[in-house]
């Protein structure tokens, strides 16, 4: 009965407000990564998204998230060699779709070391929407 119960104080609280907007994004390459400080202790998980810069001649970062829920990590698309996510980041349900993932674990927090190569202000992030009632 107790199952039954926060089952449906769950499926409620996500029926009552639900996403009010899909956004869908393509990016060439995610990275699911496990941040551990130098005792080898867990930091925490992210997702990093980048683009490939041809001028540059490498992949910068367009966004990260902490993972909170399973789904941001990517999974492959049946029957092609593409990765895709989807969840709710606030009333935004994402769906990411990128060519490459790989899953590193570091000592670093990669998302702030590329911040000396593309500075935070200038990366085109994932798409936002004002979501005023």
């Amino acid at each position: 009965m107790d199952i039954l119960l926060i089952t449906c104080a769950i499926l409620g609280g996500l029926l009552s407000d639900p996403p009010r907007i899909a956004a869908t994004e393509h990016v060439d390459l995610v990275e699911h990564n496990h941040y551990f400080d130098s005792g080898g202790k867990k930091v925490f998980d992210q997702i990093v998204y980048y683009n490939w810069d041809p001028s540059a001649d490498r992949y910068n970062v367009v966004a990260w998230r902490l993972l909170k829920n399973e789904n941001q990590i990517p999974v492959r698309h049946p029957g092609n060699r593409k990765y895709y996510s989807s969840w709710h980041d606030g009333k935004t349900l994402r769906i990411i779709h990128a060519s490459r993932k790989m899953e590193t674990w570091t000592q670093y927090d990669p998302e702030t070391y590329e911040r000396k190569f593309l500075p935070k202000a200038h990366r085109a992030d994932l798409l936002r929407f004002d979501l005023k009632r």
